[in-house]
């Protein structure tokens, strides 16, 4: 079996965390995201951006992965939204209805 590529990087600035996500949100990655929102839950930034225009690849635990997040960082009274630049991942977003579940902005710009 191939081993896949992920990237999760976490960015804290003024109160607010961006997490970048980027190549493969598949099982494996999708733990390692898993575990980074833990963290994240057990003591909440104010504001928590997760940053998916990176993302080549995304899968149904992947997708599950980004709902579950919204709603443990939402539990924990702190605000999300997952930022993308449209194409494949919005796609797969939308086809399987999880756009109405996700809290969702485009930027099309490029990470600095």
């Amino acid at each position: 079996m191939a081993q896949t590529h992920s990237d999760i990087n976490l960015i804290e600035r003024r109160g607010a965390t961006t997490i970048e996500v980027s190549g493969e949100l598949d099982l494996s990655a999708a733990q390692k995201f898993d575990g980074a929102i833990r963290d994240l839950c057990e003591h909440p930034p104010r504001e928590v951006t997760i940053d998916v225009r990176g993302l080549s690849f995304i899968d149904s635990i992947g997708l599950r992965a980004l709902i579950e997040a919204q709603m443990r960082l939402e539990a924990v009274g702190c605000a999300s939204c997952i930022i993308h630049r449209g194409g494949y991942v919005l796609d797969i977003i939308r086809m399987t209805g999880a756009d109405k579940l996700l809290r969702l902005e485009e930027r099309l710009e490029v990470r600095t």
